[in-house]
């Protein structure tokens, strides 16, 4: 089986060799492929589970370093081999029919984004590897088949907070989550002010690039500091099943 965004262009061959490589690897529950840019750019298509290994990896810039470093050295390939990952990005998936199928498929409860690392999460929880095969390359328009293009930043990152909440409080606790999103502000927050103190070392030719992603993450900072406020004050797992209960109610009708 193959999932793709309306946003993807493959290239000849490859779906095929995605669809191959599942079929013969039994152990294989959901394969990827490395994504690009239509410029020939590197594209993230793959990381580490969201939760807190997950964020402190990223508050101490391990994820920051490593991926900046695939992205300056491409199309010099640092992963040559499949390899298992904690998630793959949703963009384009091949599941096998097994697996799907052990797992219910797709739990579309998720209003925005996640949907693909909690799919991922129960297919491995079911026994399954969750493999990037970064020898198959596809170009991704990122953003070109959801509603990135016409939301507001604060909006979009809204979307992904909330849904990050979703799947945290759907596999862990409510105590754990505090801690995620406590991680995950220091991430924002402090390297917010660190790149704002460094912009001007920058040349001219980047500040203005490094100015949006200093806007981005004061932007996940505000969003998380909301959660953390949420965290002291309210049941979130509560609110969570609520909305999903909500939400099945509504497609039912």
């Amino acid at each position: 089986m193959a999932f793709s965004n309306a946003d993807v262009v493959f290239p000849p061959g490859s779906l095929l060799a995605l669809t191959r490589f599942v079929e013969r690897n039994p152990s294989v529950g959901v394969a990827g492929p490395q994504q690009v840019f239509p410029d020939g750019a590197w594209q993230r298509s793959w990381g580490v589970t969201p939760g807190i290994p997950e964020a402190l990896l990223e508050l101490f810039g391990i994820t920051t370093i490593w991926g900046e470093l695939r992205r300056a050295l491409w199309p010099r390939r640092l992963n040559r081999v499949p390899r298992d990952v904690g998630y793959l990005d949703g963009a384009v998936l091949v599941v096998a029919r097994s697996a799907f199928d052990a797992v219910s498929g797709f739990d579309e409860s998720f209003e925005f984004y996640a949907e693909e690392s909690d799919f991922c999460m129960r297919v491995r929880h079911a026994g399954w590897r969750i493999v990037a095969v970064p020898q198959v390359t596809i170009v991704h328009h990122r953003g070109g088949s959801s509603t990135q293009s016409t939301m507001s930043a604060e909006r979009h990152v809204e979307l992904l907070v909330r849904g990050n909440r979703k799947l945290i409080l759907k596999h862990y606790d409510e105590t754990y989550y505090a801690r995620y999103v406590a991680l995950k502000w220091l991430f924002y927050a402090g390297w917010g002010k660190l790149l704002l103190l460094m912009r001007w070392v920058f040349p001219s030719r980047r500040r203005e690039q490094l100015t949006n992603k200093i806007a981005l993450h004061e932007c996940y900072a505000r969003q998380l500091a909301a959660e953390r406020k949420a965290c002291r004050n309210q049941p979130l797992r509560d609110s969570v099943v609520a909305t999903t209960r909500t939400q099945h109610h509504t497609k039912q009708q």
